[in-house]
C-alpha cells in the first residue's frame, strides 16, 4: 500500500507558504502573518467596497498587528510587494 499526505498541487502554495489576515471578521485589529519577512519594499492598503483607500501602511515585520479604526463594513486588504509587483488581496470584515 502507498499513503500520501501533504501533496501540494503545482498551482497551489502549502499553508506555511500563503499570508494570513486573521481574525476576520473583527472589530479592526488584525494580525497579518507574511511566509517570509520583509525586505522593505512592502506595504499595505485597505479599500472599501467602492475602492477608497481607507487605511494604508509600510509591512515591517513578518507578523504585523493592524490597529484599524474604520467602520463596520466589506474591506478589500491589497499586500503590494514594489520590487516584483506581486500584489495578495482579502476580503476582511469590520464589525
Amino acid at each position: 500500500n502507498v499513503v500520501c499526505s501533504g501533496i501540494v498541487n503545482i498551482n497551489e502554495e502549502s499553508d506555511d507558504q500563503k499570508l494570513h489576515v486573521y481574525p476576520n471578521p473583527s472589530s479592526g485589529d488584525f494580525t497579518l502573518v507574511l511566509p517570509f519577512e520583509p525586505k522593505g519594499n512592502l506595504h499595505m492598503k485597505i479599500q472599501d467596497i467602492a475602492g477608497k483607500c481607507v487605511y494604508q501602511a509600510g509591512i515591517l515585520n513578518q507578523r504585523q498587528t493592524l490597529h484599524t479604526v474604520i467602520p463596520p463594513g466589506i474591506y478589500f486588504l491589497s499586500v503590494m510587494d514594489d520590487i516584483s509587483g506581486q500584489r495578495d488581496v482579502f476580503r476582511i470584515v469590520i464589525r
